[in-house]
C-alpha cells in the first residue's frame, strides 16, 4: 500500500511487481497508515499475513521463520521477533529490542502492560498471523491512530489468541528525526492511556501521564538521545 508518493516508490513497486506476478500494489492518497493497512487486509489474498512500515525491512530468512513456527504451532494466531536498530542510511547502531519473551495470551495482558509500558510487547514489523483467524478480530481501530499495533495485538490477546515468539532479529527498525515515535509522542502518550484504563491498569498515570510535561519530555527526550546514541537494548 503506498500513499501517493512522490519519490520512487510507485517505480520500484512498479518494477517488482513486472518481476513477480504475486505482488500487488495500490498507489493512492490515503487517510494514513490505519486506512493503508486495513484496505490492504482487504485485498490481500494469502493466508499468511505480515505488516511492514515504509521505513523498516525484513533480515533475510525472517519470511521462512515466521512460516516454519506457524505450521509447526498451529496453536498460535501469529508470531513475533526481534528487531535491530538501523540509522536512515541502513547503518547498524549495534542496538535493538526483543519482543516479550514471556507467554503472549489473555492470562498476561496486565502483566504486559507493566513490564512493557513504554513499548508494544509485540513488534509490528515483526508480526506474521494467520489471516482468517486474525479478522475474525477486527482491522486496526482508527481510534488509536499513532498507536494501533498496541490496540490491536491487546485486542487478539484479550479474545483468547496466543502469539509466539522467534528469539530472532526479524526486521531492521529505522530510527531517525523525523520518526512517528518523536513527531507524536504526546499523542502516543495519550492513546496509551486510554489502553491502560481499558484494561484496568489504574496507577498507569503514575508513570506516564498524558497532562504530565515532564513525563512527555523525558519520553520524547529519550526517543531523540536513542537516535543519537544508537537506542537502547530493548525492555
Amino acid at each position: 500500500m503506498d500513499g501517493a508518493s512522490k519519490d520512487d516508490s510507485v517505480r520500484i513497486l512498479e518494477r517488482m511487481a513486472n518481476a513477480d506476478n504475486r505482488l500487488r500494489y495500490v498507489s493512492e492518497p490515503d487517510e494514513g497508515e490505519v486506512y493503508a493497512t486495513n484496505k490492504g487486509f482487504d485485498l490481500g489474498k494469502g493466508e499468511i499475513y505480515g505488516i511492514q512500515a515504509s521505513d523498516d525491512c525484513y533480515t533475510p530468512g525472517a519470511l521462512a521463520a515466521a512460516v516454519d513456527f506457524l505450521l509447526q504451532h498451529p496453536e498460535y494466531v501469529g508470531v513475533s521477533g526481534d528487531a535491530g536498530y538501523v540509522d536512515a542510511q541502513g547503518h547498524s547502531l549495534n542496538r535493538g529490542v526483543v519482543t516479550y519473551r514471556g507467554q503472549l495470551s489473555a492470562n498476561t495482558i496486565r502483566r504486559l502492560m507493566m513490564v512493557r509500558y513504554t513499548s508494544c510487547p509485540v513488534l509490528h514489523g515483526s508480526f506474521f498471523g494467520w489471516r482468517e483467524r486474525i479478522l475474525r478480530h477486527g482491522k486496526l481501530d482508527p481510534t488509536f491512530s499513532v498507536t494501533p499495533d498496541w490496540e490491536f495485538y491487546l485486542r487478539l490477546l484479550d479474545r483468547g489468541e496466543q502469539i509466539g515468539c522467534l528469539p530472532r532479529v526479524q526486521y531492521h527498525y529505522t530510527f531517525h528525526p523525523g520518526m512517528g515515535a518523536v513527531r507524536y509522542a504526546r499523542l502516543v502518550e495519550q492513546q496509551r492511556l486510554l489502553l491502560y484504563q481499558r484494561y484496568g491498569i489504574k496507577w498507569h498515570h503514575k508513570f506516564v501521564s498524558s497532562n504530565d510535561r515532564s513525563s512527555h519530555k523525558l519520553h520524547r527526550q529519550s526517543l531523540q538521545n536513542r537516535i543519537g546514541a544508537g537506542a537502547d537494548s530493548g525492555d
